[in-house]
């Protein structure tokens, strides 16, 4: 029975350096083409830095939130939910799809799954701590956006469909919230 299990974890340890050798082979081989973009006056922009700050420009106006909140408390006394448990984690973890992109940080979700009780344990403490405080950690909150061109011209960012890569770690707590 040892031997089963030191045979699956060696398995796996060579997937997830197998998996890792080609995730790096790829950031090497792959560059991104810049072309021009137009700016909101219709202007061409050419250069790297612009065409990333429109990018940036059209992608917050894309997803911004209203930041109008609008207070539902009718002065009766709110009852805070229960902190997360550590089966909420393991469930969002298990919910957690294998070989996706991975956010900013760059950890795949195949390695928190590797880890096991150990990244259960980290991820609760984090989670907890954004429940008890409300403050998610900085890279949680950022996003990578790929756009995907559709019909019409490349040089107008709202022909592009665009997929934004968050962290795993954040898609687990996003999980939770959402059940």
């Amino acid at each position: 029975m040892i031997n089963a299990n030191k045979s699956k974890i060696t398995i796996e340890k060579e997937r997830q350096e197998t998996f890792s050798k080609k995730i790096d082979e790829i950031k090497r081989t792959f560059h991104a083409k810049i072309g021009t973009i137009k700016d909101k006056q219709g202007r061409d922009l050419m250069e790297k830095e612009d065409i990333k700050k429109r990018w940036r420009e059209y992608t917050e106006e894309l997803y911004k939130k209203d930041t109008q909140s609008i207070d539902e408390n009718d002065g009766s006394t709110i009852e805070l939910e229960p902190d997360i448990l550590e089966s909420e984690i393991k469930w969002a973890l298990e919910c957690i799809a294998n070989n996706k992109a991975p956010g900013i940080d760059e950890i795949p979700a195949e390695l928190f799954k590797i880890l096991g009780d150990d990244a259960v344990k980290i991820l609760l403490a984090i989670c907890q701590q954004i429940w008890k405080t409300q403050q998610w950690p900085k890279d949680w909150k950022r996003s990578i956006y790929i756009p995907i061109p559709k019909k019409g011209s490349a040089k107008e960012c709202s022909n592009y469909r665009t997929i934004a890569l968050i962290s795993h770690a954040s898609k687990i707590m996003l999980k939770i919230l959402q059940a």
